[in-house]
């Protein structure tokens, strides 16, 4: 397994201002397990007036530059990372000039907008310390260090009270910072170093959504020596990394998408629709008939439940102890188009002519050459340009629905609802050139593979269409954000693959080029709609999808009329 909880050795002032007591601890964090070292480079004007109780000591614990380099240098040798606190500008300009892998912004400094600046513009990883900070304090920092320039930021929660009391330790706060702040957050222990619970601590941590720990430590607790209070000596040190990994394998991570053996688990346990009794072809399946119970070959795709069977008609004999999948029911399809006036770009795109026929007139009469497709609905924008689709709709005798303009998934769900549809053949309406040849074993396709959606890959842009199953856009509008409402309405499916079953159908050789714009758009989209219908229709026949793209084969600069200028030249 690649080791992610990044453990840091606080090296803190346990070397007492010795550069060799110093080295002896990089050493031991190294044999410890620790994966880098942080240093404190301070000068104690920058941390407190002369006045401060503790300036003296720090006084004494001032390092020149030339110590930190041969430090850092040594505990390079030792395969630790290099990280610092820094205090000031003094401080800082020493650790920028050393190059170091990170740094770290102690909680005291939070609002200090010139060290911020500087550190966030070195390009590095930043730590930044939350404890005892108020939420609006780290929003704020984050925010300087970000325009700065930093974007490799980690949030550290815990502080020091020599040593922090268990029940001040807030574990819980950990996945309150990430996801109010959207960033990764790491863990300071400061417990008592001299108790069990301290070693633990690290892996509760870890379990609690931390990235990283960070943990004092010291050659020997029982010399009480500078900052010993939260300090491990190595022995522990170790013992705390292994337990670290040990948690960090359980924890695993947050993605809710199942691991192989949940697969496989789900495989032998997961209940699937089944006859409970031998129901013949063309019988009406009723709750007598059917039960959930577990069987050796699970069929492929999402598992029926009882309320897709139950009232229709089997499309073939099923055994008893049978499951039962999309194929074994006659399965409704209906073409749902999703229409709209408003348009940004093109205004009317749907009613614009193409030789004499709207760009709707050349869909829907494409769709209807479908014969897998048993009727075909409108799904019209609540807008003031609505009537024109309802007229159409009457005058064509298609069903439609009206609802949310800007809620385009759910008028597909209403549409396919209206007519009891199992199935939608998905297309937007501003496609003149829609490859219906390719409809009906798309849908076959997707019957018999009892898949939720179901596409030609690789087509023309507006060529194609999506076979999607109801239940699935169902399930995206309960569970997707207004993004997949959208136009867009496909996308929570294809974010999540290990919940749909997406099958993908590739091109035939002669129409595979995505890189032809077919759809509707724009002007210069109307344009070239336009000139290959003049140039290749012929009255009384639908242009094919194959004559268009032979022709564009032989007049590539035809098929760059639509192509924007910065594509046109590459």
């Amino acid at each position: 397994m690649t080791q992610s909880i990044e453990i840091i050795a606080e090296l803190a002032n346990a070397h007492e201002g010795k550069i060799e007591i110093a080295k002896k601890i990089c050493s031991a964090a190294a044999e410890a397990g620790a994966d880098a070292i942080k240093f404190q480079i301070f000068y104690a004007d920058e941390i407190a007036v002369p006045s401060f109780s503790y300036h003296s000591l720090y006084r004494q614990l001032e390092q020149p530059a030339a110590v930190w380099e041969e430090l850092t240098n040594f505990a390079r040798c030792c395969g630790l990372r290099v990280y610092a606190d820094v205090s000031g500008r003094e401080s800082a300009l020493v650790a920028l000039n050393l190059g170091l892998e990170g740094y770290k912004i102690h909680a005291a400094d939070v609002s200090n907008e010139a060290l911020l600046r500087s550190i966030g513009a070195a390009g590095k990883r930043i730590f930044l310390s939350c404890g005892g900070s108020f939420v609006t304090e780290t929003a704020d920092a984050i925010r300087t260090l970000r325009s700065a320039g930093a974007t490799d930021i980690v949030l550290m929660h815990g502080f020091q009270s020599y040593p922090t009391k268990l029940e001040d330790s807030f574990l819980l706060r950990i996945g309150a910072l990430a996801a109010k702040h959207g960033l990764p957050v790491g863990y300071a222990g400061h417990l008592d170093g001299g108790t069990e619970t301290a070693v633990q601590l690290p892996c509760w941590a870890v379990a609690a959504g931390a990235s990283c720990v960070e943990v004092h430590i010291t050659l020997d607790r029982s010399a009480q020596g500078l900052d010993y209070f939260s300090s491990l000596d190595p022995i522990n040190f170790r013992r705390m990394v292994d337990q670290v990994r040990v948690a960090e394998t359980a924890a695993g991570n947050a993605s809710p998408v199942p691991g192989d053996e949940e697969l496989a688990y789900r495989r032998v346990h997961k209940k699937q629709l089944v006859a409970v009794r031998e129901i013949a072809q063309g019988e009406v399946i009723g709750p007598e008939s059917v039960a959930l119970k577990r069987v050796p070959k699970v069929p492929s795709g999402r598992p029926l439940d009882m309320s897709q069977a139950i009232g229709r008609r089997a499309a073939q004999l099923i055994p008893n102890h049978s499951p039962i999948s999309s194929r074994n029911l006659r399965m409704k399809t209906a073409a749902v188009i999703a229409c709209r006036l408003e348009s940004t770009r093109l205004f009317g795109k749907p009613m614009q002519l193409i030789g004499e026929h709207s760009i709707l007139d050349h869909l829907v009469a494409r769709l209807r050459r479908a014969t897998s497709v048993d009727c075909i609905v409108l799904a019209i924008g609540d807008a003031p340009g609505k009537s024109v689709f309802l007229d159409y709709a009457a005058r064509h005798a298609l069903p439609h629905v009206v609802g949310s303009q800007v809620d385009v998934l759910a008028r597909l769900v209403a549409g396919a609802e209206l007519v009891q549809a199992d199935i939608v053949v998905r297309q937007t309406p501003d496609c003149p050139f829609t490859f219906w040849q390719d409809i009906d074993e798309l849908i076959h396709i997707h019957i018999d593979q009892n898949a939720d959606y179901t596409i030609t890959s690789d087509l023309p842009l507006g060529a194609g269409v999506q076979v999607i199953s109801t239940d699935a856009l169902r399930t995206s509008h309960r569970n997707g954000q207004t993004k997949h409402r959208s136009e867009l309405c496909d996308l929570f499916i294809i974010e999540n693959p290990e919940i749909f079953n997406i099958v993908r159908k590739p091109a035939p050789d002669n129409l595979r080029r995505p890189q032809y714009r077919l759809t509707v758009d724009t002007p210069d989209d109307l344009k070239l709609a336009r000139y290959l219908q003049e140039k290749l229709g012929k009255p009384g026949e639908l242009l094919a999808l194959a004559d268009i793209v032979a022709y564009l084969d032989t007049h590539p600069e035809v098929a760059l009329m639509n192509v924007t200028p910065s594509a046109k030249t590459g």
